[in-house]
């Protein structure tokens, strides 16, 4: 009987450490790109036209996304980003393709344990807004994909408009992208397992 205890003891261990809880369903994310990057001096990147796979519910404006993407990409101090016009100047590629949309005015339960606490949840009455992207970069010269990820953006703030909602989700997205994709303290290389 002990002998079972500490092996599902140790299973448990194991599932918790080992295994991690929340995986980007169907994807492999391999460190990041920055030790690959920062070998170079610039790095021309390409930014494709942003794809909506949300069937019209997306009200995001592709054109401002993009432009605060290579803002970030440009004011970036640890690697040189250039945009270039053309993917035949690039070293990268960057897409994104938008797989949800969501704005409402009262903020979902989130997934957290205790009642005490999904009720203290359920009292902050918010208004929230979702953004889910899958961002990839690719070799702009073999069209390897190098690098993928499905990326959530979320924001909760009791008056803020739809359109306050998507200027603060549009922002909060892509610094995740960029610290994900390209810094420094996750440069190390590691295989996520996928669930």
């Amino acid at each position: 009987m002990k002998k079972i205890l500490f092996r599902s003891v140790a299973l448990v261990m194991f599932m918790m450490f080992v295994v991690p809880t929340t995986g980007q369903c169907g994807q492999k994310e391999e460190g990041n790109l920055y030790g690959k990057l920062s070998q170079m001096k610039s790095v021309n990147v390409y930014l494709a036209d942003i794809k909506d796979s949300t069937n019209g519910q997306n009200k995001v404006d592709s054109a401002v996304l993009k432009k605060t993407l290579e803002d970030a990409l440009v004011t970036r101090m640890t690697l040189n980003f250039k945009p270039v016009q053309r993917k035949e100047d690039a070293d990268i590629v960057i897409t994104m393709d938008i797989t949800e949309y969501m704005w409402t005015l009262h903020d979902p339960i989130d997934e957290i344990s205790g009642a005490g606490t999904a009720a203290w949840d359920a009292a902050m009455d918010e208004h929230y807004i979702r953004l889910y992207a899958i961002f990839s970069v690719i070799d702009a010269k073999t069209d390897e994909v190098l690098w993928t990820k499905d990326i959530k953006g979320t924001v909760t703030d009791k008056n803020m408009t739809e359109q306050e909602g998507i200027e603060m989700v549009d922002d909060r997205i892509v610094k995740m992208f960029i610290r994900d994709c390209f810094s420094k303290k996750k440069s190390r290389t590691h295989t996520t397992l996928n669930m």
